[in-house]
């Protein structure tokens, strides 16, 4: 959504006074126009920091506010303050610090020297929580020490905490930070898990601090935790709601198998695992989960085509009438494995209220017209398709799907799709004069992923795209990482020289949507007309990570 379109629906909701307009405006600015914006008047400043400062991806800011900080970060050279904290400005640091609502950090990018918090707390005058807005913690650690600098930082308004421990970081380390929430009275309202610890050292206190947690609304765990004492300190939560799993593909999961009792998650709408197709089919088969309205299932899958998914799908859909929601994460042997064929899904296609299917598999899925109809006959709620691969090598570009299938997506679905991602074919035979077809106005995300465009496609792509999505079409173009998403889709490598052709492709689109009549164009007066790009703000770019803006 562009930032005009975000203040025009932000208006329609409600009547907004000036200073609501400028925070609707700051809100959808990049970091970079935040920062301008701060330096333009007063009004302005208090809006624009507080858009800054809210969302921080690094502590070190903050720190850099009581005093310069040194080294590089490394393990050799953690980050440390240069002299005393005698002379800092606290009442800066706190109206700074006050103002952050999500913190993410992680030692992979940079270690802070051991005493750097006791330094702190040496010289602070007063004992206040340091982050005492914080609602939102994403902490990575390999070292003891990175895991446990997270204790000062918690708060009783944290809600949700993402704790993704390496394999370097001991166990008594996760379980000292159960026992800060406990101390603190914090009632996390989601808890991520992604750790490599033995179940059996870390059952005790994972399952008497998952008692006292009656505020719990969204859990994931790494599969291999699914112990009986777990799964009924589970089962007790009143608000739990979703149950995904985290870590991917964990060599120690194979022997954990998760068995629910019937009843066991009563107010459950989300539900993931982690296991083969037979061990997904059978707890599918012998649990009661009929609520569920979203699935996450991460599998090995050796032939899709003819191995157990469909007869999974058969299952799934008997045992969850009312799905809206489908993901399946598939990786396969790379030496055997084979695209899936729509015909594998064909039984999704009687969950009528589904809204959202995302798959991510090894190869693309090659749809034809005629699937496309099904699926908006048998789904006529679909907001988001997702079928974007995630290949491990270069896919060959013949292979993908042709661009004019978004035409027939637009004349089947109308304005309900929202995001579509296919892996595409971009040949310029194929891409047509799309004058008089409909068009997908509620589009706003396109994923490409890793499908390639060369540079004599850029102008035909962007007239042909420009001419059937409104303005304000985000493309998303990259490869994502098997090892870091797994919930986080986001997550991404983007050094392939495509996502710069993508990037130069959705600048060009901002002609088409510059003339006066955009659907008058004919494709060979942008050929000409397209050359130079304009930097407006009607369409924008971003890479999956978020970041490319």
């Amino acid at each position: 959504m562009t930032m005009i379109e975000g203040l025009i629906l932000s208006v329609k909701v409600s009547a907004l006074g000036i200073v609501d307009i400028l925070e609707q405006i700051v809100r959808h600015l990049p970091r970079s126009g935040r920062a301008a914006a701060a330096g333009v008047c007063r009004n302005w400043q208090d809006v624009a920091l507080a858009g800054l400062w809210e969302d921080l991806d690094s502590i070190l800011p903050l720190l850099r506010l009581l005093a310069p900080v040194n080294g590089y970060g490394q393990k050799g050279q953690p980050y440390s303050f240069q002299g005393s904290l005698r002379d800092a400005d606290w009442g800066k640091f706190d109206s700074y610090a006050q103002m952050v609502r999500s913190l993410k950090w992680d030692d992979e990018y940079g270690t802070l020297t051991d005493t750097i918090f006791s330094q702190l707390f040496l010289h602070r005058p007063h004992t206040h929580a340091l982050l005492p807005n914080i609602t939102e913690i994403t902490w990575g650690a390999c070292y003891e020490a990175t895991a446990t600098q997270i204790l000062p930082i918690l708060a009783q308004s944290v809600k949700t905490l993402r704790l993704h421990f390496k394999d370097q970081c001991p166990v008594h380390s996760f379980t000292t930070i159960l026992k800060g929430l406990v101390d603190r009275g914090i009632l996390l309202e989601e808890l991520n898990l992604m750790a490599w610890f033995d179940v059996d050292t870390v059952d005790p206190q994972l399952t008497s601090y998952l008692w006292a947690q009656t505020n719990l609304k969204r859990i994931g765990l790494p599969q291999y935790y699914g112990s009986t004492t777990i799964i009924t300190a589970l089962g007790t939560l009143p608000e739990l709601q979703v149950v995904l799993p985290t870590n991917l593909q964990a060599e120690r999961e194979s022997g954990r198998q998760w068995e629910l009792a019937e009843g066991t998650f009563t107010n459950l709408s989300s539900f993931g695992l982690n296991e083969c197709l037979i061990r997904a089919t059978h707890v599918f088969r012998q649990t009661n989960l009929s609520k569920i309205r979203h699935v996450h299932l991460i599998t090995p899958v050796t032939n899709a085509t003819s191995s157990g998914l469909n007869p999974f799908l058969l299952t799934l859909v008997t045992a969850c009438p009312h799905l809206q929601g489908v993901t399946l994460n598939l990786y396969q042997n790379p030496t055997t494995f084979q695209a899936i064929d729509f015909s594998t899904l064909q039984p999704l296609l009687k969950c009528r209220e589904l809204q959202v299917l995302e798959i991510a598999d090894r190869k693309p899925l090659i749809l034809t017209e005629v699937d496309i109809r099904d699926m908006a006959t048998a789904w006529p709620e679909l907001q988001r398709v997702d079928l974007t691969p995630e290949p491990i090598d270069a896919l060959a570009a013949t292979v993908g799907n042709p661009l004019s299938l978004l035409n027939r997506f637009a004349s089947s679905f109308g304005k309900s799709l929202t995001t579509i991602g296919l892996f595409f074919n971009i040949n310029r035979a194929d891409i047509i004069d799309n004058r008089g077809f409909s068009m997908l106005p509620s589009l706003h995300t396109l994923i490409v992923g890793s499908s390639l465009v060369t540079q004599n496609d850029i102008i035909p792509t962007a007239a042909f795209l420009g001419g059937i999505c409104s303005a304000g079409l985000v493309v998303k173009a990259g490869r994502r990482s098997w090892s870091k998403a797994v919930h986080d889709w986001g997550v991404m490598n983007n050094e392939l020289p495509t996502v710069k052709l993508w990037k130069k492709t959705a600048e060009a689109m901002q002609d088409v949507h510059a003339l006066q009549r955009p659907r008058q164009y004919r494709l060979e007066d942008m050929e000409s007309k397209s050359r130079r790009v304009i930097d407006g703000k009607s369409c924008s770019w971003r890479q999956i990570d978020g970041k490319g803006e």
